[in-house]
């Protein structure tokens, strides 16, 4: 999970040029590598870099951003990259998070590039995103494993003959170990800590009181099951009934807002008798007590003993 983070970040850090500087530019010369980005001496006697293939401009930049910036991903897909890339700015926004990354360099970044970079570059992150994909997958077949392990090492090998060596440092070389890492551990989505980092998200907007964090927390808690409840048991007496959530779906309540903002206003006791009753009659749960109850009172009926 952070391996692929901290892959895409020092791929978006060459992109816009955050790392295309002489000194690395002076090390592709040392390795004797792109021969045709080293060093230039100006009639001057100034040094000039040639523009890299792998360098956005900034006009590129900012159709790049555009571009993801436009793109309406599906409900629970993503978080909104629209507010991230707001406008065509030409700066990479330091923000995100790292599932925004995650979603970003396996299905978004690839063909947003299209047309901005080289083919060999785009070629390159294409097999980088593939790879990506691949080790994310939840159903992984044991006998793909050794060739994935060599197409990992020919994207390696690709990215290698694309980018200058200032792109390769540790986190880079650890995409070689992934492949292995999925034939001794098993697929990696039972392992990432994606959900958590989500979840602890919904805990810190649910603080109100800095003074008391667990109980704001708790009380945000206790608001959403509240809303479930309340949602799911109109739903099923009137169908009919607009929807306060997008789906029916527990797991996704912490990603979602209520479409409408209420009222305040103190209920009095008849009315919280009459819902407290309406929740018990109507509950799925108290299904098998009111069963128990009913034979129970058969039984008291007829005179017989109350176990």
């Amino acid at each position: 999970m952070h391996i692929e983070a901290n892959v895409v970040k020092a791929l978006v850090k060459h992109l816009y040029g955050e790392k295309d500087t002489i000194p690395a530019r002076r090390a592709c010369e040392e390795l004797l590598v792109h021969p045709n980005q080293w060093v230039q001496t100006s009639e001057e006697g100034r040094d000039v870099m040639p523009p890299a293939p792998w360098v956005l401009r900034i006009d590129e930049r900012r159709i790049l951003s555009q571009r993801i910036g436009d793109i309406r991903q599906p409900t629970g897909f993503g978080s909104c990259l629209r507010k991230a890339f707001k406008g065509d700015k030409p700066k990479w926004p330091s923000d995100l998070k790292t599932h925004d990354l995650h979603v970003l360099i396996q299905h978004i970044l690839p063909t947003c590039l299209h047309g901005l970079v080289t083919e060999e570059v785009r070629k390159a992150i294409y097999d980088l995103a593939a790879l990506m994909r691949w080790v994310c997958s939840k159903e992984i077949h044991a006998e793909d494993i050794s060739g994935k392990q060599v197409f990992a090492i020919e994207t390696l090998c690709r990215l290698e003959r694309t980018f200058p060596p200032s792109f390769f440092d540790g986190q880079v070389h650890l995409l070689v170990h992934l492949v292995r890492e999925i034939s001794i551990c098993g697929p990696v989505h039972t392992r990432w800590m994606y959900w958590l980092e989500r979840y602890m998200k919904v805990l810190k907007d649910d603080v109100r009181n800095m003074s008391k964090l667990e109980g704001s927390m708790a009380e945000g808690h206790l608001h959403r099951e509240a809303m479930f409840l309340c949602h799911n048991i109109i739903h099923q007496l009137d169908p009919r009934s607009p929807l306060l959530f997008p789906e029916d779906d527990e797991e996704r309540l912490t990603t979602l807002r209520i479409l409408h903002v209420g009222r305040k206003r103190t209920m009095s006791h008849v009315e919280l008798e009459q819902a407290h009753n309406f929740i018990l009659l109507n509950s799925d749960i108290m299904d098998a007590w009111a069963s128990f109850y009913e034979e129970e009172r058969r039984r008291a009926i007829k005179g017989e003993e109350i176990q």
